[in-house]
């Protein structure tokens, strides 16, 4: 009996502890969605310095959507300076993360030639963020990637040519997901 009471014990101590990391990690995932939502409102009252803070913040934690914030901040120059290299850095990290809008961020910069490479590279990488933007389920990409397929397109015609099927699959996938 001596075995079973002290198992009983090592249970309810591993039990407790469980518990306590998991109720832990539910108040720590509360804080950053309070301060997640405090900069997005900072954003729609244009206190773009304060917002900026924040995110860093958010985003030195490893919060995936802050990162995008930090990056768009970074695009945009709203408070921060405009550093393009920057927000392709903050982009790619998202994107690596599985975060769908990083990933058509990056393909917008890069289709727009806010990021500097050669044309069959820019042609390349507009295609991979596009197809990964939409492969993650992002609206946008899979509508622009749909238009892309389904133009002759002199920015990105050597990577992805024009291709009627993958343009309506496309289209209709993205209007499907709003």
């Amino acid at each position: 009996y001596a075995n079973i009471f002290i198992m009983g014990k090592i249970f309810s101590l591993l039990a407790t502890v469980v518990f306590l990391f998991t109720a832990s990690f539910s108040v720590q995932a509360n804080e950053l969605e309070a301060q997640f939502n405090k900069g997005i409102e900072l954003i729609n009252r244009e206190d773009y310095d304060a917002a900026f803070d924040i995110f860093s913040e958010l985003a030195s934690q490893g919060l995936v959507p802050a990162i995008h914030y930090v990056g768009l901040f970074h695009k945009e120059g709203v408070g921060t300076p405009k550093k393009l290299k920057k927000a392709q850095e903050f982009f790619e990290k998202a994107a690596s993360e599985g975060y769908p809008p990083s990933a058509y961020a990056l393909a917008i910069m890069y289709f727009e030639g806010d990021i500097s490479v050669t044309e069959k590279e820019t042609q390349e990488k507009t295609v991979y963020w596009l197809r990964r933007g939409a492969e993650l389920g992002d609206p946008d990409s899979q509508g622009m990637l749909g238009k892309v397929y389904g133009l002759i397109n002199p920015a990105v015609e050597d990577a992805l040519p024009k291709d009627d099927i993958l343009s309506y699959m496309w289209l209709t996938v993205a209007v499907e997901n709003g």
